[in-house]
Order: structure tokens, then sequence, then C-alpha cells
């Protein structure tokens, strides 16, 4: 199945509802964007408190979600690296993602720089962008999670289309991240295992920031 609407602008598809969530519109409402203070922008942020979450979208399909954007001021690599995304279909208890923030941007070691692929893009280090199409047939809950033991500034927004109907070869992501630190001589990094078919791999992002710490970031479907 190709999504035609995803791969060519030109493409007008009005089966698509086209839809965005942010702190300003968390119900992702229709022309509600700056209902926050009567058009303009009155709230672009919150101020997360050491261990808390915050929904950012929490979203009656089908659908799918083709961009997140998110920021948030500059920290030292352990403050960001505890800023955990993880993503909730169907009304699951457990998460299909979970991930430090940076990690699923495609930015390892907690430390963002200027990056750009097929998928995502960290721009001047501190702009995270996802085009990874994340479909979702009943329900899809976004969470961010402050697992630091100090305040957090976060900026957002989730684009997503609505549609009557997803087909069914499209599969839902799921993504894992893994640490080990020191690794051990001559044993091997799992970075996944214990995947079931029907499903394929999307990708990993792999890093080592020496000779004894590896990080992997897991996607598939």
């Amino acid at each position: 199945m190709t999504d035609r609407a995803a791969s060519n602008p030109a493409v007008i598809d009005p089966s698509l509802d086209s839809r965005a969530v942010s702190f300003e519109n968390p119900r992702g409402g229709r022309g509600a964007g700056g209902s926050a203070a009567g058009g303009r922008k009155g709230r672009p942020n919150k101020l997360l408190r050491p261990d808390e979450r915050v929904v950012l979208g929490d979203i009656a399909g089908p659908g799918m979600v083709r961009h997140i954007w998110l920021t948030v001021p500059s920290a030292p690599p352990e403050q960001l690296r505890s800023l955990i995304l993880e993503v909730f279909y169907g009304g699951a208890g457990e998460p299909s993602v979970s991930v430090p923030m940076v990690d699923f941007f495609g930015a390892p070691h907690g430390r963002p720089v200027d990056y750009e692929s097929a998928l995502s893009s960290i721009l001047e280090g501190r702009g995270f962008n996802s085009y990874v199409p994340m479909p979702f047939r009943d329900r899809i809950r976004l969470e961010l999670w402050n697992a630091a033991p100090v305040r957090q500034i976060l900026y957002y927004q989730i684009d997503y289309t609505l549609q009557a109907a997803l087909p069914d070869d499209l599969g839902l992501l799921h993504a894992t991240f893994r640490r080990e630190n020191p690794t051990t001589l001559k044993q091997d990094f799992v970075i996944a295992e214990g995947w079931a078919g029907p499903g394929g791999s999307s990708g990993a992002t792999w890093a080592c920031g020496s000779s004894t710490t590896a990080t992997g970031t897991a996607r598939a479907r």
C-alpha cells in the first residue's frame, strides 16, 4: 500500500482529515490551535515537574501520526536522557515504544547535534523532528515522562491524519532502548530479541561512547 499523500505533496486526498495536537490544542480540534488566548499563543509550553508524565496526545483512530516535533532547552546529557517518550496502542497498559526522547530522534549519548536523515532530524541541535509513520487503528496515546530530578520545559506538536479505515498491511511501530555500561568482554551486545512475525525491522540507532559503553535503539513493525 502506497501513501500517495505522504510521498507527493501535490496529491489531494479528501478521505484524510488533517489534525494536530499541542499544549495550545490538546484535543486536536479543528481551528482550535489558538483558542488558549483568543487566537494568539497562550500556552506554547509546559514546565514539567520531576517525575511528571504528560499526555502529548490521546487520539481515537483509525489514523496515522505523520510528524512529531519537540524542543527543550539545552541541558546536561543525563537530564535529556531522562526524558522518556512512550507510545501506547489501543488502551494497552504497557508501552509499545519506550525510548529516551533524544535517542528516539537519532541522537545517542544525550548530546543533540545538527542531524538529518530520511525519517528524522535535529535542526540546529534543538528542534527534534520525526517523520516515521505511526498508524493506529483503535487509539494511540503518546506520553513524555520527565524522569529527571529537575524541572524541564517542553514544547511540542504532533501532526496526524484520521481516516475511515486503515489497510490491513500496515504494521504498528514498536521501539525499544537498551544500554549496557560497561559492556562485557567477548560478549555480544543484544540490540533486540524475541521478535515474532508477521512484521519487519524498521532499523536501529547504535552508538558506542567508549570501549566499554554501548547503546541501541531498535524499531520494528
